[in-house]
């Protein structure tokens, strides 16, 4: 009987399991970073506004949560509350706060509302998705 050989899983194939909404109005910053996620195959979905986000966690699980927080039609913090208070049950989502200058708030306020880590623009988009692939997983 032939050994068979071991055989290398597709680095396309989607993660069973794991959906990461990324929440952003920049669309080329968006787009970045749901096709780097979906290039390591993890199902990356995205939204250009907190409002839409939120239809989007009502509607389907989410295990990790990337979200600006300077937005319209929905910042990123009234995101995080709209989850806090939902009465819906909805899964805890980490959530990873990528915001492009001061925090509003600070950061022991955006913690209180969920935030696990935060980042700061302009990051690198590895580091980011890393961090939301290794939340979502845990």
């Amino acid at each position: 009987m032939e050994n068979t050989p071991n055989l290398v899983r597709n680095p396309y194939e989607v993660r069973e399991g794991i959906t990461i909404l990324a929440v952003d109005d920049d669309a080329l910053y968006r787009e970045t970073v749901v096709n780097y996620g979906k290039k390591l195959g993890y199902n990356f979905i995205d939204a250009n506004c907190g409002n839409d986000a939120f239809k989007i966690i009502q509607s389907q699980p989410i295990h990790g949560l990337l979200t600006d927080l300077r937005m319209a039609n929905g910042t990123g913090i009234e995101l995080m509350k709209r989850i806090r208070n939902s009465k819906k049950e909805l899964p805890i989502v980490p959530k990873i706060i990528v915001n492009t200058g001061l925090l509003e708030g600070g950061e022991k306020y955006l913690k209180s509302l969920g935030a696990i880590q935060i980042f700061i623009k302009p990051v690198d988009i590895k580091l980011v998705v890393g961090s939301l692939i290794e939340l979502a997983r845990s």
